[in-house]
């Protein structure tokens, strides 16, 4: 053994060198500016004068036209940043081109030229060398436009992606490494393992994305990706939001797994792969985590991976994931099996009867809440009160001293690893007017129930799953909805277990809740509770809490009932059967999927636009984004406010007030934390504005700068760093107790052979 390690690390060791070999001796990534003069380019609509090219609205064209394009340039293969300075009364549009020949060897999308920003950086990929290379500039027909810059750079992306790769072969020779030596059952199972996750990630390996909030949740991950590129960590006003006038999602909204795609980009990759990449790791981690909690609850390696299977496939998880692109929800049912473990553990007889199981069990629940909690706020109500259910079913066993005692603990550990999201969330949520409170403390949440799934929904199951918010694939899958049949079946036998009875309650109550015969309507009227459950605005959301009852639910019909009683076929073949099922629905899944999917395909921030905010939930009461101009306005005696420097939201002006004092509007929305300071360090109260964007007043005769930060509280940076100090102390108790019971069941196994 130790002579293939040496040999393993010999062969990394070569790589590596090879690999920096290559980039130092190859000069690593070209450098430069295609050096291309503005009055060099073409344009059969405008004329080029003062330094811009300028088409005016009186053009009489009233349709959309190639207005500027050129010159046609030899360009090396490679990475480039195009930066357009520009003036737009309407939204235009741009993109890199090739001119008759090479033209798959450009890498980029339509670029929106904002009607609200003045400049635009996007990036773009040459994949061979090329002599046709062109940018291509579009009019809409509608008000003036000019363009006055234009700059085309090498970047060093492909050599940051390149670091990547090279991790990626490493991880590659490593697992190969490690399935060589692994004993043969140990083969097998990490082969229907990574079966299990490719077979559940499929349509991530088609060209394009398609999804109904997909451009919501790569902006926010885009948003994530400019602030760490700012140095601000944790992101907190992500400023990429319309036109960088500022959106607090990742205050609102839990965020800690956006982090990774986030660092794809930052290493150069484009959004498509960045997000792609996003979810073939989280698909990974919910394989893995899912696996290993069935095992621990069953004790049966191929029924887990059964389990396993049915819950990566199940229809309503792939419509979360690649129909929906709900990805807070989809992220939130990774952690549900660990709910389902601590809960299992906690109410089996003979597991609480010492400290060290009450605070195992106590840390598994709260790592669970924790991931689901900075995922998805509507999926932790939602377990909170599927774990409420757990109680009541379990009553007798949940009123006991060590039962109590686990979940006491379980809060406080989840509190603590989650304080970092929580303080600043809470903060915002008491002090700052944003439109979701309005919402909260409002009559719409409370008229929920028709758009509920329709119990005929549940059996739909080869329907095809692109549909609207009312139409897609709501149901848990047909292997699901057997188990269930076959539960409530045996409990009309006198056959069920406690524990069959139990999941047949709880998943028979929470898919009735997903309905629209549910009443929602009048319980949110009349009671405090269900007023704040029908926050989750689309009752069939609770279908996803209902596949890890029915999953648990097929796993107790398997592992308990002898089934030779009623089929004439083992418990291995019944496995086989809900495998294939669960395999060919996935199939039939992917073929809709690859029939309807809408190719969109996003290179840069630039190629979708930063105005997808959804529903606006989290923008200030008084704000429309209609009225949002992006630019700098005075008032009063106020003579002129001029930018010298933005990064993101902070912003540098030049101020000058007359004989009496001015207001300065600058474009960022006014929430909390933000400062205004001048150059002697004196600091300006905040007000709103009229549509809640900063305004400062500044005292007569001021002339000088201005400056614009976002500072967080100190509670805030407090509350992070607990976060972080306990999921440290959490990780490393974690792999001491992995260590241990290894070397455990390794001293066992010596034993045993000896």
């Amino acid at each position: 053994m130790k002579k293939k390690v040496k040999k393993l690390l010999i062969v990394q060791f070569l790589i590596v060198a090879v690999y920096l070999a290559f980039v130092f001796l190859g000069g690593g990534s070209a450098s430069g500016r295609l050096d291309i003069p503005l009055d060099k380019w073409y344009s059969n609509y405008a004329e080029f004068r003062e330094d811009h090219w300028f088409i005016p609205a009186d053009n009489g064209l009233n349709r959309s036209v190639t207005f500027l394009h050129g010159p046609i340039v030899e360009v090396e293969k490679g990475d480039y940043t195009a930066t357009i300075c520009y003036e737009a009364d309407s939204d235009q549009s741009c993109q890199p081109y090739v001119y008759k020949t090479n033209k798959g060897y450009v890498k980029s999308s339509p670029v929106i030229l904002d009607k609200n920003a003045n400049i635009v950086s996007f990036d773009f990929q040459i994949t061979e060398d090329i002599d046709n290379f062109e940018l291509t500039f579009w009019y809409n027909g509608k008000g003036d436009f000019s363009v006055s810059g234009i700059s085309i750079d090498r970047n060093n992306n492909d050599l940051k992606r390149s670091i990547v790769y090279l991790g990626l072969i490493l991880l590659l020779i490593n697992l190969v490494f490690y399935y060589r030596i692994s004993s043969e059952e140990r083969k097998r199972y990490l082969l229907a393992m990574a079966g299990i996750w490719f077979v559940s990630s499929i349509p991530v390996f088609y060209t394009g994305l398609d999804g109904h909030d997909l451009v919501f949740h790569l902006t926010r991950i885009e948003g994530i990706a400019r602030e760490l590129n700012y140095g601000n960590f944790p992101a907190r006003i992500s400023s990429v939001w319309m036109a960088e006038h500022g959106y607090p999602v990742s205050i609102f909204y839990g965020d800690v797994l956006l982090y990774i795609p986030a660092a794809l980009r930052l290493f150069g990759f484009t959004i498509d792969q960045a997000y792609k990449g996003f979810v073939l790791i989280m698909n990974a981690l919910g394989v893995v985590i899912a696996q290993k909690c069935f095992e621990a609850i069953f004790k049966k390696r191929n029924l887990s991976l059964l389990l396993t299977l049915v819950y990566a496939t199940a229809s309503y998880r792939l419509v979360d994931v690649y129909i929906r692109t709900a990805v807070g929800e989809y992220c939130s049912l990774i952690f549900l099996p660990l709910i389902a473990l601590a809960a299992y553990n906690i109410y089996s007889e003979g597991k609480n009867d010492t400290i060290k199981k009450n605070l195992m069990n106590a840390t598994i629940l709260a790592v669970g809440m924790s991931g689901i909690l900075t995922a998805h706020t509507l999926s932790a109500e939602m377990t909170a009160f599927a774990l409420l259910l757990v109680c009541i079913a379990y009553f007798k066993k949940t009123f006991t001293f060590q039962t109590i005692k686990t979940y006491v603990i379980a809060v406080i550990e989840t509190l603590i690893l989650c304080a970092g999201y929580l303080v600043p969330f809470v903060d915002y949520y008491l002090n700052v007017p944003v439109q979701i409170t309005d919402t909260v403390n409002g009559e719409a949440a409370r008229t929920i129930q028709e758009k509920g799934a329709n119990i005929g929904d549940f059996f739909a199951f080869f329907s095809d799953p692109f549909g609207d918010w009312y139409t897609a694939l709501f149901n848990p899958g047909p292997v699901l909805m057997l188990a269930l049949a076959a539960g409530i079946a045996l409990w009309a036998m006198k056959k069920a277990s406690k524990e069959i009875k139990a999941m047949v309650v709880l998943a028979g109550v929470t898919l009735f809740m997903a309905t629209n015969v549910f009443p929602w309507n009048a319980l949110a009227h009349d009671f405090k509770v269900f007023d704040l459950l029908a926050q989750v605005q689309f009752p069939w959301r609770y279908v996803g809490i209902a596949i890890i009852f029915l999953t648990i639910l097929l796993g107790f019909v398997i592992e308990q009932i002898d089934v030779t009683e009623y089929l004439r076929i083992s418990k291995s073949a019944v496995i086989g059967i809900c495998a294939v099922i669960s395999i060919g629905m996935t199939f039939l899944f992917t073929g809709y999927y690859a029939d309807n999917l809408e190719r969109n395909v996003y290179y840069d921030t630039a190629n979708m636009g930063t105005w997808g905010v959804m529903g606006e939930e989290y923008l200030r009461s008084n704000t429309h984004i209609e009225n949002l101009d992006g630019k700098i306005h005075i008032d009063g005696g106020t003579e002129y406010a001029e930018g010298i420097t933005r990064t993101g939201c902070e912003m540098d002006v030049a101020c000058k007030t007359g004989a009496e004092e001015g207001t300065v509007i600058l474009p960022v929305i006014n929430y909390k934390g933000y400062q205004v300071t001048d150059d002697a360090g004196n600091q300006y109260e905040i007000t709103d504005s009229e549509e809640d964007l900063i305004s400062v007043t500044l005292p007569a005769g001021f002339e000088g700068n201005i400056y614009l930060r976002f500072v967080e509280p100190a509670y805030w940076t407090i509350s992070f760093g607990i976060s972080v100090i306990a999921a440290f102390i959490l990780l490393v108790l974690s792999i001491i107790y992995g260590w241990k019971a290894k070397r455990a069941v390794l001293k066992d196994k010596i034993k045993i052979e000896s």
